[in-house]
């Protein structure tokens, strides 16, 4: 007589904004936007999409391509799957999936397939190295890995002919990685600006950042003097992101973007961003937001990454923001919330997010690009997929079938700009594939053992 399976549950994030979590201290957990408690299975899917309609998550179909077939060769079988970019996607929750989290630990972002390959450490010629790959990516005669669809930051439309401006940028690697970018995508006739901009000095980040700060700036710098590469960057230090409308450098001018990655208010130690901060971090995005929006074009979003594991969601970026511009006078209130992209750091090489003056780094897994725009009035629709000259595509896509060949389908260009819905069935998917996949590295790991255990007692029967 067979003993009748208990199914297992797991909790899954709820990908709707509007629906608080319970607010709770716990730091020390990987949890994000809230949860939905839907049945466990490894090997059926749901017959239909059990997240919320409208759901404003979605992720570059370059991570969702990676966390589903990682490597892609054959002799790697159990390497499959990428974990460190499944765990973006799911956010897979210590505390809420156990049995999960056990069989597969989160791993470090270096052991994604896409950061492994890069190898930025042989050249400091960034301009030539984007156009090389740019070059790569449209000529289909070039050899190139079929498997490892690297993807870029034109999935958030970033390409040439825009201007930017970075807030915030401790080391400047996020500027680095879009002057790479725009350089990549430079046909000749668009000129593309980035304006730099950090709270410190420029003796505080040479003292905070001492391996990477100098070769940075010499980078920039070089970029900007290449004619090819047709990008201009300035850079400028003290400047704060609550008083844009005080500085002359940024006056008249107007940006397709406004970026500032991790907003925090910082502190000596680099901890940052905790529950004894929260209310002044909100102030303070609050105020970027404003001081922002007239900086915009009619078609210009502003971006901000953020944490959303505990204290961070708490600090609920959509609603700060928006609230602060309902309650300013002199806004117009064209300004409005799109959404929120899974982060990947990946397609914005070599960008490495790092404390608050502290050179380390920190875990962004849980991390989403917060996307708000102008031309979308307070009250009416508006997605990512609406957002105005966004240089965006939003595809439904099934991985059921063969990834590459839908990629191939598509081109490596409109596939570089592609997002993709995030919905709880996709994440049952991947999360059952990355299931199976351990379970056959546990099979194969076992029967190495037992191989080897066979070799040790014919060894010593020989003796």
């Amino acid at each position: 007589m067979g003993t009748k399976r208990r199914k297992r549950r797991t909790t899954l994030p709820n990908n709707n904004p509007t629906k608080d979590r319970t607010a709770k201290d716990n730091e020390g957990t990987d949890s994000i936007d809230g949860g939905e408690t839907v049945k466990d299975t490894t090997t059926t899917t749901p017959s239909s999409t059990t997240t919320p309609n409208g759901s404003d998550l979605f992720m570059p179909l370059a991570t969702y391509h990676c966390a589903w077939r990682g490597n892609g060769t054959p002799e790697a079988m159990v390497k499959l799957c990428c974990i460190p970019c499944a765990y973006k996607i799911g956010c897979f929750d210590v505390a809420l999936d156990k049995e999960f989290t056990r069989r597969v630990p989160n791993a470090r972002p270096e052991s994604c397939p896409r950061i492994m390959s890069l190898d930025t450490s042989k050249s400091n010629d960034s301009t030539k190295t984007g156009i090389d790959r740019t070059t790569r990516d449209k000529d289909d005669s070039l050899p190139r890995e079929p498997a490892l669809f690297q993807g870029d930051g034109r999935c958030l439309g970033y390409r040439a002919g825009l201007n930017v401006l970075t807030v915030g940028d401790g080391d400047f690697s996020f500027t680095l990685a879009l002057a790479r970018l725009l350089a990549a995508q430079n046909d000749g006739d668009k000129k593309s600006r980035i304006i730099a901009t950090s709270y410190e000095s420029k003796e505080s980040l040479e003292r905070v950042y001492p391996t990477t700060f100098e070769s940075t700036l010499r980078e920039l710098n070089q970029i900007t003097s290449n004619d090819e590469s047709n990008v201009e960057v300035q850079i400028h230090f003290q400047v704060d992101a609550t008083q844009l409308s005080t500085y002359n450098i940024l006056q008249p001018q107007s940006f397709d973007r406004i970026v500032w990655n991790f907003p925090c208010s910082a502190v000596s130690d680099g901890r940052d961003g905790q529950n004894s901060e929260m209310e002044e971090n909100k102030t303070l995005v609050a105020n970027f937001v404003k001081e922002a929006a007239p900086l915009l074009t009619k078609s210009g979003q502003i971006h901000m990454n953020h944490k959303t594991k505990p204290p961070f969601d708490q600090w609920k970026i959509e609603e700060v923001a928006m609230r602060r511009i309902a309650q300013d006078v002199d806004s117009d209130g064209t300004l409005g919330y799109l959404g929120r992209v899974v982060w990947d750091r990946a397609l914005f090489p070599p960008h490495v997010p790092r404390k608050a003056r502290h050179c380390k780094s920190f875990s962004t897994h849980d991390a989403r690009t917060y996307v708000f725009a102008e031309g979308h009035k307070s009250g009416s629709p508006r997605s990512l997929a609406d957002a105005n000259d966004s240089g965006i595509h939003i595809q439904e896509i099934d991985f059921a079938d063969d990834a590459e060949d839908l990629i191939k389908t598509m081109g490596v260009d409109l596939a570089n700009t592609t997002l993709v819905p995030v919905t709880t069935e996709r994440i049952l998917k991947l999360r059952g594939r990355l299931l199976n996949h351990a379970e056959l590295q546990e099979h194969v790991s076992r029967a190495q053992t037992g191989s080897n255990s066979n070799g040790k007692r014919k060894r010593k029967r020989a003796r």
